[in-house]
């Protein structure tokens, strides 16, 4: 190596040398693990995009399996509400069946459960009556009492009875004059409504009782019978049925007892809701231990006395009469032992121009007894006729030529049967005059023709008959005996 320094030279070209390989080598290292970074990078990347494609084909998978349940699940869940709409429907017209034509049962035992008298004795039209005051008043009790019940319910009544027998009975105990009134009267009941029976069951033990039974039975699980309104007697044979449902509370709710006449208290325990219906039917039981005028019912003896004094009268004259009570009492005292069928018709017809004024101990008027025919009577009353102008002594107003001055009608023609009936319907209104009426063409009533109550309030009370305060006749006029012992003939045109 040279002492100018050129001995220093080769060392420095040698490091360098060194210095660019090793900074070549770096270089290259650096190419190489930049390579390796990404080829990681690119490796990460796809696994990224592995990873990602493989859970998009993952939900792909699901999505579609989604789907086909989706679409399957749309069928089912269609059949679903189809079925459940179905039996919807299927409920409501069940529903709409069971509350359609609602209705309430009246079951009756004619042969316990007995109609008043008033209704009895006015034959067809009291049953008319009784069948409509019984409707109105099962419609006001039901509307009061049946919750959720439609207002077009419908109410029917069945009454069964053994007829004749319960005729039999009225008229022993003097509540009415003929069987042939409850006849009338069960025909008057079920004109009176289309939905209203009156059966007779004919003679026999229990008859009654039994079909009854039978037809609560019937009725009790139908399902558009909203109730069952039973009027029965308190016996054994109706205790042991009611005490059968005491534990079934539906059945036990769809029972009511119609009280009446008490009897015996074998079902005075049972839990069962009653109802009443004042004044349709007796709270007593009828007696048939005798037959009198008790309700205002003439004695069949008294009939029987009228007609022999109307027959006899051609016989009497005047003077006789007034003279002779003695002999009128003796014809009274021997015929009233007679039956009515014996009555022997009079020798001598009696002269349309005869006509007699009765009269009882006291001399007071006892109107002639009229036959009638209800339904007659109540058609003329509608035609507002002038009694006096047809039957009495001539309208005062219409013999003046003021017509317009009587509230009247005196422009219809009447047969001689309407003429007849009119007398009957003149009859309704008190005479001025009272019982002491002595004038012999008087078309007015001198004794109250209404009968006497037999049950209410008023039974039995002296001086009331069945109009009680509102009655036109005074009192004294309730009172007459109609108990003729004697009379008076007169002449001249009836």
């Amino acid at each position: 190596m040279a002492a100018n320094g050129t001995t220093s030279a080769a060392p420095t070209r040698a490091v360098s040398s060194t210095a660019r390989l090793d900074d070549n080598e770096a270089h290259v290292a650096a190419f190489w693990t930049r390579y390796e970074h990404l080829k990681v990078q690119d490796v990460m990347k796809n696994l990224l995009l592995e990873d990602v494609i493989t859970r998009y084909e993952n939900l792909c998978l699901k999505h579609a399996a989604y789907v086909r349940e989706r679409e399957g699940g749309d069928g089912a869940f269609a059949e679903h509400r189809r079925r459940e709409e179905e039996l919807v429907g299927n409920i409501n017209q069940l529903q709409f069946i069971l509350n359609r034509d609602p209705f309430v049962i009246v079951l009756i035992d004619g042969d316990s459960l007995i109609f008043n008298a008033d209704f009895l004795s006015a034959g067809e039209e009291g049953g008319k009556t009784a069948a409509c005051l019984l409707h109105d008043a099962v419609h006001e009790w039901t509307v009061a009492n049946i919750a959720d019940i439609s207002s077009e319910f419908r109410i029917a009544v069945r009454v069964l009875a053994n007829v004749k027998g319960l005729a039999n009975a009225c008229v022993k105990a003097g509540l009415i004059r003929s069987t042939d009134q409850v006849e009338a009267f069960a025909r008057g009941f079920m004109r009176g409504n289309p939905l209203f029976d009156f059966i007779d069951v004919g003679s026999g033990k229990d008859r009654a009782a039994g079909k009854v039974i039978d037809n609560l039975k019937m009725y009790l699980h139908d399902y558009h019978c909203r109730q069952i309104i039973l009027g029965c007697s308190n016996d054994n044979g109706y205790t042991q049925l009611l005490e059968q449902y005491v534990s079934d509370k539906e059945a036990l709710s769809r029972i009511t007892l119609l009280e009446g006449a008490p009897s015996r208290k074998e079902s005075a325990g049972l839990p069962y809701d009653t109802a009443k219906f004042a004044g349709l039917f007796r709270e007593t039981k009828i007696n048939t231990f005798g037959y009198a005028a008790t309700n205002g019912i003439p004695h069949m003896n008294e009939q029987l006395r009228n007609q022999r004094l109307r027959n006899m009268s051609i016989e009497s004259s005047a003077t006789s009469s007034e003279a002779g009570l003695g002999s009128w009492a003796a014809v009274t005292k021997s015929s009233s032992g007679l039956p009515f069928t014996d009555l022997p018709k009079s020798t001598r017809p009696v002269e349309p121009e005869e006509k007699l004024v009765l009269r009882n101990i006291k001399g007071q008027r006892v109107d002639e007894p009229l036959e009638y025919d209800r339904d007659e009577i109540q058609r003329l009353k509608k035609h507002k006729l002038c009694n006096q102008h047809y039957v009495g002594q001539g309208c005062c107003h219409y013999n003046a030529g003021k017509a317009d001055k009587c509230p009247h009608k005196h422009d219809v023609t009447l047969t001689p049967q309407e003429l007849y009936w009119l007398r009957v319907v003149a009859r309704e209104t008190p005479c001025k005059k009272g019982p002491g009426c002595d004038d012999t063409r008087c078309i007015y009533g001198h004794r109250c023709p209404f009968p006497k109550p037999t049950e209410g309030s008023n039974r039995g009370a002296t001086g009331s008959c069945l109009n009680g305060e509102n009655c036109r006749f005074p009192r004294e006029m309730h009172t007459v005996d109609p108990k003729i012992v004697k009379m008076t003939k007169v002449t001249g045109r009836f």
